[in-house]
């Protein structure tokens, strides 16, 4: 479990961390351009309600961050029997914050959507949407220790194919739930929900899968309850607080941004949420070389090789720029074609041209 610093290394990690984070943005996306078919109150709430859900999960966001940081340092330290105290003490701290979560987004995002929304049907929209995917956060909790564990161990492959069921199960939920369509009633926003809900699942039952056929449960003693270790519970939480602030500060700023813009009209916020979608997805590869870089950086520390790791991340830096800019080239020359992914609207098309230019 002791990684080499190569460019093959770091693509075999990145790639499908790349992928892996494309599964939440797939869910996103899709759910964008199935709800631009609805209407723009439904298009314009799941900007607002997305921006809500990433600002609230934070916390464990960060916790994922800190079990990935610390897996990998004991992998570079060939100690997999911490590995699995890493993992099951994370998992506990994951499933406590998405109990509070949970109920945060039940019973105090209505409070909060009511005070700073000035629209009525896209609050509703909102607290339908909120009500519904807040059952998903316990899945996202176990998923977040997987990706955490697999990532540090720099096993990555399994997220490829893991993503590849999940994106296929989630475009027929949302064909089916929110349009209407093989025989399910039109739900619009609560289809959406719905369809998140089944993803995340979709991921974690492919995830457990996966690592009972490796043998990963046994070996790495996954899901057993861990003795009380205040140590490690420290530096777990030491690990991800700041990790868990900045990631507030990234998402806070998307809601603060979505609920100015919903002041103006619902017809910008859902231009606004167009344009989200595509951020998003440049930044997928982003975050899968940024996952890799913490990943390679920890691996070097538990190997006691901190003089590597300034030429791993330069590497890391190089090949992120290489991979992004094609995309970036095709946003500025040709952002009618990457806008019309998401919708035929064409106002909304019209809106959105000169931002996507500006955003890439």
């Amino acid at each position: 479990m002791q990684l080499q610093i190569s460019a093959k290394t770091i693509w075999t990690i990145a790639l499908p961390l790349a992928v892996s984070g494309f599964h939440e943005t797939i869910i996103e996306v899709s759910d964008t351009a199935f709800l631009a078919r609805v209407g723009v109150i439904e298009l314009g709430a799941a900007a607002l309600a997305y921006s809500i859900y990433h600002t609230a999960k934070f916390l464990m966001i960060g916790l994922g961050d800190g079990i990935q940081i610390l897996t990998a340092r004991r992998a570079g330290q060939a100690r997999p029997e911490a590995i699995g105290d890493a993992f099951n003490h994370g998992l506990t701290l994951l499933l406590a914050t998405a109990a509070v979560l949970f109920a945060g987004l039940r019973y105090v995002a209505p409070w909060v959507t009511a005070s700073v929304l000035r629209s009525t049907e896209v609050r509703i929209a909102v607290d339908q949407f909120l009500g519904i995917i807040a059952f998903a956060v316990f899945f996202d909790a176990l998923n977040y220790a997987y990706v955490a564990f697999y990532s540090g161990i720099g096993r990555t492959r399994v997220f490829i194919a893991a993503t590849g069921v999940m994106t296929a199960i989630n475009l027929v939920t949302d064909y089916a739930l929110i349009l209407g369509r093989l025989g399910f009633p039109r739900l619009g926003i609560r289809g959406a929900a719905i369809s998140s809900v089944i993803a995340e699942v979709t991921i974690f039952v492919f995830l457990t899968a996966a690592a009972l056929k490796q043998g990963h449960i046994r070996r790495f003693g996954l899901f057993r309850l861990p003795r009380p270790a205040a140590s490690l519970t420290k530096l777990l939480l030491e690990l991800c607080t700041p990790l868990a602030l900045e990631r507030l500060v990234g998402t806070a700023r998307w809601f603060l941004f979505f609920v100015v813009i919903e002041r103006i009209g619902e017809t910008p916020l859902a231009t606004a949420n167009i344009i989200y979608s595509c951020y998003a997805v440049f930044l997928i590869i982003i975050d899968g070389f940024s996952e890799a870089n913490c990943t390679l950086v920890s691996n070097l520390i538990g190997q006691d090789q901190p003089e590597r790791m300034n030429a791993a991340i330069r590497s890391v830096m190089m090949w992120t720029a290489v991979c992004i800019a094609p995309f970036l080239v095709i946003a500025v020359l040709f952002p009618t074609v990457v806008l019309s992914l998401f919708t035929a609207d064409a106002s909304l098309l019209h809106g959105s041209v000169n931002s996507l230019r500006v955003i890439a």
